[in-house]
C-alpha cells in the first residue's frame, strides 16, 4: 500500500497544533546557548542532513505535490536556475533535476532563456491550454497597420481573455453538437452528473464549453477530460448518431496526451517516487492481461515503492550491470508495461469511442483548426476591445461559421486531404502543384 503522501502528513500535525493548548501557554525568553548550531536554534527535531543523497527522494514527492497543485515547466526552471546560480555544474545540475523529476537541463535551460531573454506571454501560454481557442478582448491584430495616427491608444491583445473549448461534427444534421430537451432528459436520467454545477461554463444541452481566463481555472487536463467524459455520456442518446461508429479527432497537446503514469515519473531503487499502485498491461506473448505490483506488500521495504529496477527485473527485463538511471528508462520504455495509452483513449474506452491523433503539424488533417481560424477572424473585424463586446461576438461568429456552411469546406478539405495521404502524396509531388 502506498504510503501517506507529505501532504496529508503535514495537514495532520498542522490540525493537531492548531487545536493544541500549547499555543496559548506563555514562553520564558532564554539567551540562546552558544553550544547549540544555528540549524539547532530553528528546529526541535533531529537535524536535517541536507547533503545526504536521499533526501532526494524526498525533494522528488515535495516535487511531485507541487506539479499537482501549480505547474512542472515553472518549478522546474525555477531550480534549474537557482541551481546554476549557486554554483551547480550543468552535469550535477542535470542529475539532481533528474532524480527529483523535473525536466531535463536542456529543457529547464530554453525555458530559462525564454523567460529571461524571450517573451514572457510566451514563457507562460504553453500553460494556458490552446492558444486557437483563445479570445483576448484587447486584439486588434488584423487592424493594426491602419489605424490612423489620431486613433486612441491599443494595447497589444492583453486584455481579459475567454477561452473556447467546442467540438466540430462531420454530420449533415450539424456541424456543432447539441441534444434535444426530449434526448437531454433521458441523459440526465442515465447520467444524474450531467445536472451538477461545473467549474466551467457549458452550453445549454452541448459539451462547449467556456472559462474566463484570470477568474475561472484553465482548461488543464482534468478540466479537459471532465469535459469529454461529459461529451461521450451525451452522444450515446443523439438520435442522429445512431447506428453510427464515432471517432474523435483531436491534436497532440498535451492537454490530450497526458498519461496516468510515465517512465520519468519512476524513482530507480526501493522507497523512491512512484506514481500509481499498479500497472495493468497486456502480454503480447501470451495475449493476457497482467498486473504487476509497484509496492512491496511483505517483507522489510513492505509499504515502500519498488523502484524502476526492481520493477524491471519483475517484468523479466536484462538489466545490464551497474545500469544508470537513464539507460534504466530507455530499457523500459520499450516494455508493453510502459507502452500505455492516454487518459483521454482511456475514457474513450469506456464508452465505446475511439480517440484519434492528429500527427503534429498537420492541422490541415484537423478541421477545427479551420473553425477557430474564422471565428477569430470575424471577431478581429468586429471588435471594439472590449471584453462584452467580444464575447458576444464569439456567439454571432459562430452562427455565421453555420449560415455560410464553411465546415462543409472544412470537411471536403480533411477527406481529400486524407485520401492525398493514404495515396502516397504530399506537398511537393507534381500532381498537388497542378492543382
Amino acid at each position: 500500500m502506498a504510503p501517506p503522501t507529505k501532504r496529508k502528513a503535514h495537514s495532520k500535525a498542522v490540525s493537531i497544533k492548531r487545536w493544541s493548548t500549547e499555543n496559548f501557554q506563555a514562553t520564558t525568553t532564554q539567551p540562546p546557548d552558544s553550544s547549540t548550531s544555528e540549524e539547532e536554534d530553528y528546529s526541535s527535531s533531529e537535524p536535517i542532513k541536507f547533503t545526504e543523497k536521499k533526501i532526494l527522494s524526498d525533494i522528488g514527492d515535495l516535487f511531485t505535490l507541487c506539479t499537482q497543485e501549480g505547474n512542472r515547466k515553472y518549478l522546474s526552471t525555477m531550480i534549474y536556475m537557482l541551481l546554476r546560480h549557486l554554483g551547480y555544474s550543468w552535469r550535477e545540475t542535470d542529475e539532481i533535476l533528474d532524480t527529483t523529476g523535473s525536466t531535463k537541463c536542456e529543457t529547464a535551460h530554453k525555458y530559462a532563456d525564454l523567460y529571461l531573454n524571450g517573451d514572457f506571454e510566451e514563457f507562460i501560454g504553453e500553460h494556458r491550454g490552446q492558444d486557437e481557442s483563445t479570445f483576448r478582448s484587447g486584439e486588434v491584430g488584423a487592424r493594426r497597420w491602419v489605424i490612423d495616427d489620431s486613433a486612441p491608444f491599443f494595447s497589444k491583445g492583453r486584455g481579459r481573455s475567454y477561452m473556447i473549448s467546442d467540438f466540430l461534427v462531420i454530420h449533415p444534421s450539424s456541424p456543432y453538437f447539441r441534444l434535444s430537451p426530449a434526448e437531454w432528459n433521458q441523459a440526465t436520467q442515465r447520467y444524474p452528473k450531467l445536472l451538477e454545477e461545473a467549474d466551467i461554463i457549458y452550453e445549454k444541452f452541448s459539451a462547449s464549453a467556456a472559462i474566463n481566463i484570470g477568474s475561472d481555472l484553465y482548461m488543464d487536463n482534468e478540466l479537459i477530460l471532465e469535459q469529454f467524459e461529459r461529451l461521450f455520456q451525451m452522444l450515446q442518446f443523439k438520435e442522429e448518431y445512431k447506428m453510427h461508429t464515432i471517432e474523435v479527432l483531436v491534436d497532440n497537446a498535451r492537454t490530450h496526451t497526458s498519461k496516468e503514469f510515465n517512465v520519468d515519473d519512476f524513482g530507480m531503487k526501493p522507497g523512491t517516487r512512484c506514481p500509481v499502485q499498479s500497472i495493468e498491461y497486456l502480454d503480447p506473448a501470451t495475449n493476457q492481461q497482467k498486473t504487476i505490483n509497484c509496492y512491496f506488500t511483505d517483507g522489510e521495504n513492505k509499504g515502500k515503492s519498488r523502484g524502476l529496477l526492481n520493477i524491471a527485473q519483475n517484468l523479466g527485463l536484462k538489466v545490464p550491470l551497474n545500469c544508470k538511471l537513464q539507460q534504466l528508462k530507455e530499457l523500459v520504455s520499450q516494455h508493453p508495461a510502459f507502452q500505455n495509452v492516454t487518459k483521454l483513449e482511456k475514457l474513450g474506452m469506456q464508452y465505446g469511442i475511439q480517440v484519434l491523433y492528429v500527427p503534429k503539424y498537420h492541422c490541415e488533417l484537423n478541421p477545427i483548426e479551420g473553425y477557430w481560424c474564422h471565428m477569430k477572424q470575424f471577431v478581429r473585424k468586429h471588435n471594439d476591445q472590449t471584453f462584452n463586446k467580444m464575447v458576444s461576438l464569439i456567439g454571432e461568429a459562430r452562427k455565421n461559421f453555420e449560415d455560410r456552411q464553411i465546415y462543409l469546406k472544412l470537411c471536403r478539405r480533411f477527406w481529400k486531404t486524407l485520401m492525398a495521404y493514404n495515396d502516397g502524396q504530399y506537398y511537393l509531388s507534381s500532381k498537388n502543384r497542378e492543382h
